[in-house]
């Protein structure tokens, strides 16, 4: 189904590389970071999603670390360049299950 959400979604840049939004619980525990992460749109896919590490106690520090990140390159180009990298995820991800 996220195959489908990202296809569906992927003739649009803007659509495609901003990561899920947090629960507002959260937001009100970090406000240093909390308005320059919640300064765009939240999307399906983003950095996190290509380059997270996946150890166990720093996903979240990642999460924020990639989303502060995506907002101070913010451009054209950065976009593309995630919505590129995440289909080339997915084709390895997919192609790795024969």
């Amino acid at each position: 189904m996220r195959y489908l959400q990202f296809f569906n979604r992927s003739a649009r840049p803007d659509e495609c590389r901003r990561s899920q939004a947090s629960p507002e619980s959260e937001n009100t525990l970090c406000p240093l970071w909390r308005d320059a992460r919640l300064s765009v749109r939240p999307g399906i896919t983003g950095l996190w999603q290509i380059f997270r590490t996946r150890e166990p106690t720093k996903d979240f520090q990642e999460w924020i670390h990639y989303d502060v990140q995506y907002v101070r390159t913010l451009s054209l180009k950065t976009d593309l360049g995630i919505c590129w990298q995440t289909t080339r995820k997915l084709l390895d991800n997919f192609i790795s299950q024969f």
